[in-house]
């Protein structure tokens, strides 16, 4: 895994590889590789990650995929890419390498099913870059950020969701405490946000993947 994602090395080494090994499920999440943003999955303990598709080589004036969500019903993936210069919407099968063309749209509007930053009445929120827990009424403080808090530029411990049975929880950081040390990994790096992830019975924490937009759903 730190191969794969070479960042927080000695985070891995040194914080508990056993939280992802035993995460169950499937996870899919979109990464930005070559400048274009992508489509990936993996096993949620990330032994097994697969390119989905990429729109990269297609012709069009914009090679990414900027929405997308993943039906366990249909076993079917349907995303938003550009088709002839205007949005579409395309849907693709777990083991196909073609999408297909369902219409031109501009967004995914239905509930799509991310994970959510509430679940069972507990809620994850930031303030001002800190990250808390509100469960029952009382608000507990998971990690506290000692960095200088600017909304877009250093946010500071950001909940992104939980897992499908509750038990962890999701968050981005991007390493930094000053908005001016995002801004130079930025011009070098194309993923600067990383995601950690939680367990909520230990509080202990691990750096997963460098991705968006995360899908977690049970096998």
């Amino acid at each position: 895994m730190v191969l794969i994602f070479g960042r927080n090395f000695i985070s891995n080494l040194f914080m508990g590889n056993d939280i992802i090994s035993g995460l169950e499920g499937q996870i899919f999440f979109q990464q930005r590789k070559q400048g274009v943003m992508k489509l990936y999955t993996a096993d949620a303990g990330l032994t097994n990650i697969e390119l989905v598709y990429s729109h990269r080589g297609k012709g069009e004036p914009n090679e990414h995929i900027i929405e997308y969500y993943y039906d366990k019903s249909q076993d079917e993936l349907r995303f938003i890419a550009m088709k002839d210069g205007k949005w579409g919407l395309y849907s693709i099968k777990t083991g196909e390498k073609t999408p297909h063309f369902i219409r031109n749209e501009e967004s995914l509007l239905d509930d799509n099913a991310y994970i959510k930053p509430e679940i069972n009445g507990t809620k994850a929120f930031n303030k001002r870059g800190s990250m808390y827990l509100a469960r029952n009424g009382k608000e507990t403080e998971l990690r506290h950020y000692y960095g200088i808090y600017d909304s877009k530029f250093s946010p500071g411990y950001v909940p992104l969701g939980f897992s499908p049975d509750g038990k962890y929880l999701l968050y981005s950081w991007t390493g930094h405490f000053t908005p001016v040390g995002w801004l130079l990994e930025s011009m070098v790096r194309e993923n600067c946000y990383g995601v950690y992830i939680m367990d909520l019975d230990s509080k202990k924490s691990n750096y997963y993947i460098s991705g968006q937009r995360i899908q977690w759903v049970r096998k």
